[in-house]
């Protein structure tokens, strides 16, 4: 076992909130909790910041990434769409850095900001688990999403504010910086 060569540190959590959206859902008609909840066709609205860390203490590039991750239930003109059992908005923030020889393995920015924001998904769905674990509709698990089309190449020349993991319905990337984006998962 070796490190990644993209490290991430003092994960912190700026807003955290998951409520059974009780105007969907009755007390009893909240799902058996032994059931996992599918996110098929959920819209999951996401958010990402990505900013150099000036003067870092590390040997390698640094940013501060955050996620922002919002499941909102709104209504949707789309036949298909489907609403979570909870309300989730939730952001967590970080320094990630790639260590010395990285740019061996890519673009570094495109390293970082690819798996920074994974890691941080990893994080944030693991805080929805734990909430949701004892709540009245039961455990819910975000779905495995990747970053992939966070890269360079793929947002350059494209309009910001568009859908971002290409899990969740091939969506149009963002520029560099910052985006939002809103997409149903659909099952490939």
């Amino acid at each position: 076992m070796r490190s990644a060569p993209i490290q991430l540190s003092q994960v912190s959590f700026r807003r955290v909130s998951v409520e059974l959206d009780a105007a969907r859902i009755a007390e009893d008609d909240a799902p058996p909790s032994d059931v996992a909840f599918n996110f098929d066709n959920v819209t999951i609205q996401t958010r990402i910041g990505f900013t150099p860390v000036e003067g870092a203490r590390s040997s390698g590039p640094s940013f501060f990434l955050t996620l922002h991750v919002v499941i909102g239930n709104e209504p949707s003109d789309n036949t298909d769409a489907r609403f979570s059992p909870y309300l989730i908005d939730i952001e967590a923030g970080a320094e990630v850095r790639a260590l010395p020889g990285t740019e061996a393995l890519g673009d570094v920015e495109d390293l970082i900001v690819v798996n920074g924001t994974s890691l941080l998904w990893s994080a944030i769905r693991e805080q929805v688990c734990t909430l949701t674990a004892r709540m009245p509709a039961g455990l819910v698990m975000l779905p495995t999403v990747n970053f992939h089309d966070l890269k360079r190449q793929q947002r350059e020349g494209e309009a910001p504010h568009q859908a971002l993991a290409a899990a969740i319905a091939k969506p149009k990337t963002k520029k560099r910086g910052a985006g939002a984006g809103k997409a149903a998962v659909r099952p490939e």
